[in-house]
């Protein structure tokens, strides 16, 4: 069996000509904590400057929301791409983020200095990073100034945004099930993979499509076919044995990389990250997360109130923490505004408490939000990320960093430093023990697609796995023993109703001669006026 940490000894006499570092890892894993200490070293201090890849710390304003670094706090290292974006801008699309930061990066490089990119929304980094990952690297139609800065085109669909696609195409501001029922119609394939409550993915396959009048599935499988090409021969189930071509950095796999990328991954195990996710959590509430979540709601108000109210599934109205504390704050805010001054003492005792209760709640709520976000955010550099690396032989730029060993940083400032200076450097398992365990599961590049409705729970699924998980889940065994228990009990009351007409049937044949005999026993009546 191959290897997938297996590679050629990375070195060279020359120091990479586009060197690019980006730091991924889970929320609350350390990625701006270690992005700082490489920019502030000594061989890299004024040389390195930051650009965000998180998606939600674009938005200016609730730097407690979206955990920005603001002013000190970012040590003197200059920051790009933070909070900049108002509220009432539409979301930006992956196209966007890539131009924006494809010029930001030529800036950067424009005066002698190298971009530390950091952050956890996979597609801005795999956007930054790897070509003919995206819709955006396919160049159709116009274009705009590419992620590299250098004239690669954006796509002209993800220029767009969402306010002008539905100017033009109205039936984009249409319900989730008329979007799916028109993207049947036109590309069949795209709408089988996706779960039928996914607005997001479903409306993103009919906008390409209505863009650039080609089917989005047509232009993924293009991209599979083109990877696939650049795949380099020496590899068995596409993981790459080794290649000595690459730039004067000495990397292999480097043709399919818009960057010498090299990746740093902090790792913590789900059993450790989950003690620290709760504790930032109730970090951020002390700090005034929900002062920032009540000036949020306020500003959805208003823009409901001017006709124009906001989609709920996109940009900042996805935070973690805005809808998790919505049953409290409907019931804080009712409360205040009642007064409550004719309410006995024991009428508000009650209120406090269930107050308390709905707090509680909520912050259990976004406790679970946060964990969930923190395993897709892992599960993105197994199942996205490495599989894209090894698939082009450039595995070896990953290196996997343990976020409990205290060595980490002085691990990760010593790659950094033989990276920018071309020389070799060590093998990602030499960095952290038991790396092979971690990136392994990168093998199961994702999940097989196959949408399924279970009508006994009123429950779809949009993969294999997620079917057969719901086939055990506590949701579907329930729904299998009420329908159990339902049967029984028509069974049982069928067969009541049968014993019950049986008994009556035999109880009428035993007393119907005695009522014959009664009635013949009677006096006729006269008919009426005759005597």
């Amino acid at each position: 069996m191959v290897s997938v940490l297996h590679h050629s000894p990375l070195a060279s006499d020359t120091p990479p000509k586009k060197p690019l570092i980006a730091i991924l890892g889970a929320t609350g894993t350390g990625k701006s904590e270690l992005a700082l200490h490489l920019a502030n070293h000594r061989f890299a201090a004024g040389s390195a400057e930051v650009i965000n890849a998180d998606a939600l710390q674009l938005y200016a304003g609730l730097p407690i929301t979206t955990n920005k670094l603001l002013g000190s706090a970012q040590r003197g290292i200059p920051h790009h791409l933070l909070g900049c974006v108002d509220l009432n801008e539409s979301p930006w699309t992956v196209g966007r983020y890539l131009t924006e930061a494809g010029k930001v990066i030529k800036e950067v490089r424009a005066k002698g200095r190298w971009p530390l990119v950091v952050g956890g929304t996979g597609y801005y980094v795999e956007g930054l990073t790897l070509k003919g990952r995206l819709v955006v690297d396919v160049g159709i139609g116009e274009g705009a100034e590419g992620a590299e800065g250098e004239g690669e085109t954006v796509s002209c669909y993800e220029v767009l945004n969402a306010k002008a696609e539905e100017e033009r195409w109205p039936v984009l501001n249409e319900s989730t099930e008329v979007l799916l029922d028109e993207l049947k119609k036109v590309d069949p394939d795209m709408a089988a993979r996706w779960h039928p409550k996914d607005r997001r993915k479903i409306r993103r396959s009919l906008s390409i499509y209505l863009q650039t009048g080609r089917k989005a599935s047509d232009i993924y499988a293009e991209q599979k076919a083109e990877r696939a090409r650049m795949q380099p021969p020496e590899s068995v189930n596409g993981n790459a044995i080794a290649s000595n071509a690459g730039p004067a950095s000495g990397f292999s796999g480097s043709g399919a990389l818009k960057h010498d990328v090299l990746f740093f991954y902090l790792h913590c195990p789900v059993s450790s990250l989950e003690p620290k996710l709760e504790s930032r959590v109730q970090e951020m509430l002390s700090r005034g997360l929900l002062d920032e979540i009540r000036y949020l709601r306020k500003f959805h108000t208003s823009l409901i109130a001017a006709g124009t109210p906001p989609d709920l599934t996109r940009g900042i109205w996805v935070a973690i923490g805005y809808k998790e504390f919505a049953p409290y704050l409907d019931a804080l805010e009712a409360t205040e505004a009642s007064n409550g001054d004719n309410d006995t003492a024991e009428t508000k005792s009650e209120l406090e408490m269930e107050l308390a209760k709905l707090k509680a709640e909520s912050i259990e709520r976004m406790i679970i939000a946060t964990r969930q976000y923190a395993k897709r955010q892992a599960k993105w550099v197994q199942r996205k990320l490495l599989p894209g690396l090894r698939s082009i032989g450039a595995q070896d730029r990953l290196f996997v960093l343990d976020v409990s060993d205290p060595a980490k940083v002085d691990k990760a400032t010593n790659v950094v430093r033989r990276f920018l200076a071309g020389e070799e450097l060590p093998r990602p398992e030499e960095v952290v023990d038991g790396v092979r365990d971690v990136l392994v599961m990168g093998n199961d590049a994702g999940e097989t697609k196959d949408v399924r409705t279970c009508e006994r729970c009123g429950v779809t699924v949009a993969t294999v796995k997620d079917w057969e998980r719901h086939l055990v889940s506590t949701k579907h065994r329930r729904a299998l023993k009420r329908e159990r228990e339902t049967a029984r009990r028509t069974a049982a009351k069928r067969e009541g109703v049968e014993e019950k007409v049986e008994t009556d049937k035999a109880e009428a044949e035993t007393f119907l001669p005695e009522v014959i005999a009664v009635e013949k026993a009677k006096p006729e009546k006269a008919e009426h006026g005759k005597v």
